[in-house]
């Protein structure tokens, strides 16, 4: 896609993938049925083994293949520290990232709404961090963190939990590249563009003569 749109911004925001996989669980449990492809395995640690293995290995293959043009986000940032989140997306974005502007977004996002009840699993936010080290047993800690271990660990969580996370890698702003127009190589085109205009002209006229002599019969 940014062969196609070089002027694009793309941004890769990833999560504890212990904490996903509780957040899974509570929704499920929540909702008062299986979804999420956990129906599909019969035990949580086969879904840990499966789903969420591959949902850590294709994030971090994705932000190695594109971690030069690309911004890196993590939800816990985004949680406890909003304002400077915020203020480094805008910046990649070329947005106004004044402490007015982030403020205002800050004040609409806090409001609580149905949606945000319904889909709530967690007293607030700020506990839906590291929740997987109470809502997993001390086996499924320990098993969802070796098989996401190379994703947690480049992405900056630590694998013991209890420690702050580290500093996001640093990202390369990419430069924007202004194109040209598109402009036509053919010097025949311009003439080419009016005579099948015309031509629709004619076939939308007879079409319509057509549709008349049918209502007066």
């Amino acid at each position: 896609m940014l062969e196609l749109y070089p002027q694009a911004r793309e941004i890769i925001l990833v999560r504890d993938f212990r904490d996903m996989a509780c957040s899974v669980a509570a929704f499920n449990t929540k909702r008062g049925y299986v979804d999420f492809g956990r129906q599909r395995f019969k035990s949580d640690r086969e879904y840990i083994r499966t789903t969420i293995k591959s949902t850590a290995a294709n994030m971090l293959q994705l932000w190695r293949e594109r971690k030069e043009q690309t911004h890196l986000v993590r939800y816990e940032d985004l949680i406890l520290t909003p304002e400077q989140t915020l203020s480094s997306i805008f910046e990649y974005l070329n947005l106004d990232n004044s402490s007015s502007t982030i403020s205002k977004i800050l004040e609409v996002a806090s409001k609580d709404t149905p949606q945000l009840k319904r889909h709530r699993t967690s007293a607030n936010p700020q506990e839906s961090i590291g929740r997987w080290r109470q809502d997993l047993d001390s086996s499924l800690q320990t098993f969802c963190t070796e098989v996401c271990q190379e994703a947690l660990q480049e992405f900056g969580y630590n694998l013991s939990g209890k420690d702050k996370a580290s500093p996001l890698p640093k990202t390369i702003k990419p430069q924007i590249k202004t194109e040209s127009p598109l402009t036509p190589t053919n010097s025949n085109f311009f003439k080419e563009t009016e005579s099948t205009r015309k031509r629709l002209e004619q076939i939308k006229s007879q079409f319509q003569n057509i549709r008349n002599k049918l209502k007066n019969s």
